[in-house]
Formats: structure tokens, C-alpha cells, sequence
């Protein structure tokens, strides 16, 4: 009787582990959900765009930022989501030994090319703002401030229930 317990749960284990990774392969074959986003979502927008967009900028406040936004996508391009240290990590996971040396290498690669993204994204926002005079660049302060008011008053509604 427990052999076959433990043959049946080890079939179930089996089972889920192969759909998992199915689903897995499904996921990368299609891309992110993000990516996925964007080919139906073409005028998708920055969150300071859309914080931008509600200030009075002028015609030449607005040529500007959109000139930022199109050498940003330019240079975006080029360093799109690399899956090959994805796709290391998921071979030392399948190997039969574990290489914590070559797992820390790629996690540090991994947490190098996320730190080079995050880079890029504040500078454009740095220079999205440096296109602002120094009252618009309060009047967005001040709205951002209450964007985040509410989102923690939302936060506080959903602890407490």
C-alpha cells in the first residue's frame, strides 16, 4: 500500500513538474506578458509621461521630451532583454550537480544588466525633467506626492480588511 502511495505521488510530482516547464517554454516562446503588451499597446506611455502630459508644457517643452522618448526607444533596442543567462541558469538547474560559482556568476551578470537598465531609465527621466521650468516641476512634485498619498491610503484600506 505505501509503494503504491508513493508511486502515485511521485507520478503527480512528475506530472506537474513537465506541465510547469511546458508552460514555461510556452511563456518564452511567446514573450514577457510585458512584450506581449506592446505590440497590441503601441502609444503605451512612461508613468512621467502620463504626469507630464497633464502639465501645461509648450509646443517646444513638448518637441523635446518627444525627441528624448524616440533616441530612448533608439537606444533601447539595443539592449533588449538578453535570455541567455536566463537560459544558463535553467541548465544548472537541470545539470546533475550543482555549480554555485558559475550560479553566482550568472546571478551577478543578471544583477548587472537589470542595474544598466535601471540606469538608463533615470537618466531619461533626469532629462524629461530638466525640460521643466521650476513651477512645473513642483506642480508635478505636488501630484506625484498625492498619486502617492492615495496609493498608500489604498494600501492601508486592503491591510485592514
Amino acid at each position: 500500500m505505501k509503494a503504491t502511495t508513493l508511486i502515485i505521488a511521485l507520478s503527480l510530482l512528475t506530472a506537474s513538474s513537465v506541465s510547469g516547464m511546458v508552460l514555461a517554454h510556452q511563456y518564452h516562446q511567446e514573450g514577457s506578458r510585458h512584450e506581449r503588451g506592446m505590440q497590441h499597446q503601441h502609444s503605451r506611455q512612461f508613468p512621467l509621461q502620463r504626469a507630464l502630459a497633464s502639465l501645461a508644457l509648450t509646443e517646444e517643452q513638448q518637441a523635446q521630451i518627444q525627441q528624448l522618448m524616440q533616441q530612448h526607444r533608439a537606444t533601447k533596442g539595443t539592449w533588449q532583454r538578453d535570455n541567455s543567462v536566463r537560459q544558463q541558469l535553467d541548465a544548472l538547474l537541470a545539470a546533475d550537480s550543482f555549480d554555485e560559482v558559475s550560479a553566482r556568476q550568472l546571478l551577478q551578470q543578471q544583477q548587472q544588466q537589470r542595474l544598466e537598465q535601471r540606469l538608463v531609465q533615470l537618466k531619461l527621466r533626469h532629462e524629461m525633467l530638466q525640460v521643466l521650468t521650476a513651477e512645473q516641476r513642483v506642480q508635478l512634485a505636488e501630484k506625484q506626492r498625492e498619486k502617492w498619498q492615495r496609493w498608500q491610503h489604498k494600501k492601508q484600506q486592503r491591510d485592514n480588511s
